[in-house]
């Protein structure tokens, strides 16, 4: 009784899983659609004043309609040059997305 018991509870928490994977994988191609420009203040050498960082980057993001939390956005370290850029977000344990970051003169 017990057994079966858990092999039903297993079968419910794998769909509830694959339902969140697929869920990842559908707000992945949303995102890998998306590209987000951020204009920026620049000196010499056309360093920039500042930088982009993942608050920005989700804040924009949650502009776009999609809900991320800035520890699900994989930057190294801010981004402090103009350029294109591609930063990985996290959005389950095997979905990770390419979100395209452009950074322009202000």
């Amino acid at each position: 009784k017990n057994l079966k018991l858990l092999e039903r509870e297993i079968k419910i928490w794998e769909k509830k899983a694959q339902q969140s994977k697929d869920e990842a994988i559908k707000l992945a191609a949303e995102i890998e659609k998306l590209n987000l420009s951020f204009a920026r203040k620049t000196g010499e050498e056309d360093k920039l004043f500042g930088s982009v960082t993942t608050i920005d980057i989700a804040e924009s993001i949650k502009e776009a309609g999609f809900h991320i939390d800035r520890k699900q956005i994989h930057l190294e370290e801010p981004l402090k040059t103009l350029g294109d850029f591609t930063v990985p977000v996290k959005l389950h344990p095997d979905v990770a997305a390419n979100l395209k970051v452009t950074v322009v003169k202000e």
